[in-house]
């Protein structure tokens, strides 16, 4: 019997999660800058690697988590001689977690957190206090394992990390949106791709479809 993500194109998928580390990343002393449709989270797990958020400048240190928000410029950066160790969960916001009726939606949350510049960081201590390095390595683990459900398993710890970020955003202040705002259609984009798969979709189609070129 497979899986049931094994029936799905990689593009379907609403989750990612891998490690990531200095000797495996192909890169000297930093990664270009990237940034994306989806969300990342970043748990460290060794060294201290700097990351540029925007204009922000962070040095990460071990149990620390991060949120990198959609479309955000980023990029990881280390010394010549420096080892570094992550987790790394993508997050599609258009299509994970579900949020109830009475809340916005993770991609307008985020934007909104992006608006009013909310802390993207969470200490070591306080990651450990509110669980967010149990979940990631629960989310790793069921990814290795691949057994029966397993997409289900890592989508329901990822509903919990999320509502664990905004609850913390809430705390230091960010106010949530009163109703589901109109954000960049470039954050659907992917739900858009797989409502229209059998369209034979181009290009072309989908920069229209985001207002580019």
């Amino acid at each position: 019997m497979k899986n049931s993500n094994e029936l799905c194109l990689p593009l379907c998928l609403p989750f990612a999660c891998f490690e990531a580390e200095s000797r495996n990343m192909e890169m000297a002393t930093q990664t270009p800058f990237y940034s994306h449709y989806y969300a990342e989270m970043l748990l460290v797990q060794e060294g201290m690697p700097h990351l540029t958020l925007d204009q922000e400048e962070l040095d990460l240190r071990p149990g620390e988590v991060v949120m990198i928000c959609p479309r955000v410029r980023h990029r990881i950066s280390v010394a010549e001689d420096e080892r570094f160790h992550m987790i790394v969960l993508r997050i599609d916001p258009d299509r994970v977690p579900s949020f109830p009726d009475y809340a916005p939606g993770l991609k307008s949350i985020l934007a909104e957190a992006r608006r009013v510049q909310a802390p993207m960081r969470i200490s070591a201590e306080e990651a450990k206090k509110i669980g967010l390095p149990s979940l990631f390595t629960q989310i790793l683990q069921e990814k290795r394992d691949r057994r029966y459900g397993y997409d289900m398993g890592i989508t329901s710890c990822l509903g919990i990390l999320c509502l664990v970020m905004v609850r913390f955003w809430m705390e230091h202040g960010v106010v949530l949106p009163s109703r589901e705002t109109q954000v960049d259609p470039i954050y659907s984009l992917s739900a858009y791709i797989q409502s229209h798969l059998r369209e034979g979709l181009r290009v072309e189609d989908l920069a229209e479809y985001c207002g580019l070129s």
